[in-house]
């Protein structure tokens, strides 16, 4: 799945959920539903691009710009898709959406996570694909 479209999809689902996110969170819920996709199919859920390791976790550079004017402001809209969230993704978003951003982050900056493997002050590294893939064998949603 195209990156613009996932966060298109995770943006409208959480406002229909009446639970819209800021772009922190956004980024933030991206990434656990390529973990969360990658633990239930054995396959990348972003297919186009990949993830960046910046100061507060886990990022995709096009969607961070294209919602950076909101600032820690939640996004009000997004344009429709006709792409479906799976069944797995949209089990992770339910339960994230309860959470605070600053849990998020930690949760991605967790000891032996592929952000934590890479992320170098001062840098926005990519995250190789294999170190995203290696932490999905252990990743669980929350409870």
């Amino acid at each position: 799945m195209n990156a613009r479209v996932l966060a298109h999809l995770i943006i409208n689902f959480a406002i229909g959920l009446n639970r819209p996110v800021s772009n922190l969170m956004l980024q933030k819920l991206m990434y656990f539903c390529q973990l969360s996709y990658y633990r239930h199919e054995n396959r990348r859920l972003i297919t186009d691009c990949d993830f960046e390791a910046w100061l507060f976790g886990p990022v995709i550079r096009d969607v961070y710009i294209d919602y950076c004017m909101y600032g820690s402001n939640r996004i009000i809209s997004a344009p429709e898709e006709d792409a479906v969230l799976p069944d797995c993704v949209r089990h992770t978003l339910t339960v994230w959406l309860d959470r605070r951003p600053w849990e998020m982050v930690q949760v991605s900056h967790r000891d032996g996570g592929a952000w934590r493997t890479n992320y170098i002050e001062g840098q926005k590294r990519i995250i190789p694909d294999e170190d995203v893939r290696a932490e999905a064998v252990h990743y669980v949603d929350p409870i």
